[in-house]
């Protein structure tokens, strides 16, 4: 999340997120061993707002708009794997619902699973938001942030 003071600043990062020229990388623990080839997960989203006000993200190949994320695993264990993953496009729920639909839901998510009611283990979701990179007023921002033990823990708990 950014938050912004000046109208002209907002202005300035809609048109860049709608560009793409936002850069963001995430952390991601996912159920399951990554097929070795699967790099890019290329497949349209569309959203879908529920009566009782919840939101999901739904592959849809007629209506969906196109989402696009690059993945690299970066450490493999028997049961899950954590994964790097950066969204070319910034769809709603769009990691969540990419790995869903490869068959690797992330860890703890309580939307996007098989039975849809995995229960939070450790007290949060797999999925890490480790950086962000915009420029604003002609100079350049980077921001990081390492993820809590938590996070760490359920990829221990799962080795």
């Amino acid at each position: 999340m950014i938050v912004v003071k000046k109208r002209s600043a907002l202005t300035q990062l809609h048109e860049q997120c709608a560009l793409g020229k936002i850069k963001k990388e995430y952390l991601a623990i996912v159920h399951g061993k990554w097929p070795e080839g699967l790099k890019k997960i290329d497949l349209p989203l569309l959203r879908k707002d529920l009566p009782s006000g919840d939101r999901r993200a739904v592959i849809d190949s007629e209506k969906g708009k196109p989402s696009i994320s690059m993945c690299h695993v970066l450490k493999q264990q028997s049961q899950a794997c954590l994964i790097r993953v950066r969204p070319k496009t910034g769809r709603l729920h769009q990691i969540r619902a990419h790995c869903h639909a490869v068959d690797h839901p992330i860890v703890n998510d309580p939307k996007y699973t098989q039975n849809g009611s995995r229960p939070l283990v450790g007290g949060r979701m797999g999925l890490h938001a480790k950086s962000l990179k915009f420029s604003l007023d002609d100079k350049d921002y980077f921001i990081e942030a390492e993820p809590q033990q938590a996070f760490w823990n359920l990829l221990l708990e799962r080795e």
